[in-house]
């Protein structure tokens, strides 16, 4: 559902609700979750504005978008004229971890593209006229640290812990990538924007996702029961 939803009837596709006449802008609407995300937006009766770098490929792979606008999210350029009177941003942008070995040279270069991404969406967010009402941005439960039972050496996360929001994040460098990921997105609660930071876990669809790429192992028999079975695994 989306932030600022909660309580109002379904709206039919046809509907003159108010909700017809909102924009939401979201980026990476290609990805497994931006897919279903950009369809339920539709459904709704939202006016959906996609940024992509590649819009044509957008076209395709999401269908009943109001706009498919060119996004370069190292350059302040035209698309940020688009975010003016939207009444919420959605940014899903980032490479996908899964369909092949990462690096930890990779890993970094991803990380360094989603700070500087969404620090550039709240660049522009400053420069319009009518603020968004929402900024929800992605981030992971990766930001609670690697837990105890992942036997990694320098792990300082959490196990079994009760952990909310307001739990410290760990120091592992995938804890502290996703916190500096999670600032950049505050940063937009200076320009009086309500900032929902969105911890997914692993997320898993016939699309795609973990899913669709450790299926083929098991069906080859190379899948394993992983035991002692009190294993952690976080998933959306």
């Amino acid at each position: 559902m989306l932030p600022g939803s909660e309580g109002r009837p379904r709206a039919a596709k046809t509907s003159t609700s108010a909700e017809t006449t909102r924009t939401v802008v979201v980026i990476g609407a290609t990805g497994l979750i931006g897919k279903a995300l950009a369809a339920k937006l539709i459904e709704r009766g939202y006016r959906l504005v996609v940024f992509s770098r590649d819009p044509a490929r957008a076209r395709e792979a999401v269908t009943g978008a109001a706009k498919y606008v060119e996004w370069q999210p190292d350059l302040l350029g035209e698309w940020a004229a688009h975010l003016d009177d939207a009444y919420a941003v959605v940014n899903l942008a980032g490479a996908p971890f899964f369909g092949g070995r990462v690096s930890k040279a990779q890993f970094r270069r991803a990380e360094r593209e989603r700070v500087a991404a969404t620090r550039m969406l709240v660049q522009a967010m400053g420069k319009s006229q009518v603020k968004p009402e929402v900024f929800v941005s992605a981030s992971a439960v990766g930001a609670y640290g690697m837990s105890k039972q992942s036997g990694h050496s320098g792990h300082n996360g959490h196990g079994d812990d009760f952990v909310t929001e307001k739990t410290p994040p760990g120091t592992d460098d995938w804890a502290q990538g996703t916190a500096e990921w999670e600032r950049a997105g505050l940063e937009a609660e200076a320009l009086g924007v309500r900032v929902v930071l969105l911890r997914t876990g692993v997320v898993w669809g016939y699309e795609g996702g973990a899913l669709v790429s450790q299926l083929p192992q098991f069906e080859r028999g190379f899948g394993v029961i992983v035991l002692p079975g009190t294993e952690w695994m976080p998933n959306r």
